[in-house]
């Protein structure tokens, strides 16, 4: 089961990965189209603040993820675990490996193996 589980998350680290390294280079390519196609005069700032909206809207949560996955990995905290899981699947490639590790994430027994258990440690009726 912990391997299992290591597996979603080495997969979720990478997806995180990607879209890291995406959307890093999207916005210097098309930074640099607007910079070079410029025509004199023209005001360039309305799509930067654009552009810099989209890449912080998208950037928080790859790598949200990309924290999430590895303390997934390292079976340190069962609330990142599902956080990453969670944060998977808003990519199209993700939705599987999102849902099937929540499967495996909810569990029986589960949440004993994270070393962090303060969401399995309520007492009944709190």
């Amino acid at each position: 089961m912990q391997q299992q589980i290591r597996r979603f998350a080495i997969l979720d680290l990478y997806i995180g990965r990607l879209a890291v390294v995406l959307l890093t280079s999207f916005p210097i390519a098309l930074l640099t189209s607007l910079v070079f196609d410029l025509t004199p005069g023209a005001d360039f700032w309305p799509m930067l603040i654009a552009l810099m909206s989209f890449y912080v809207l998208f950037m928080i949560p790859s790598v949200l993820l990309v924290v999430a996955a590895r303390k997934m990995r390292r079976l340190e905290s069962y609330a990142w675990a599902v956080t990453a899981s969670l944060l998977v699947m808003l990519s199209v490639i993700g939705l599987p490996i999102g849902l099937w590790s929540l499967a495996v994430l909810t569990g029986r027994g589960v949440r004993s193996m994270f070393g962090n258990q303060e969401t399995s440690q309520r007492e009944p009726g709190r």
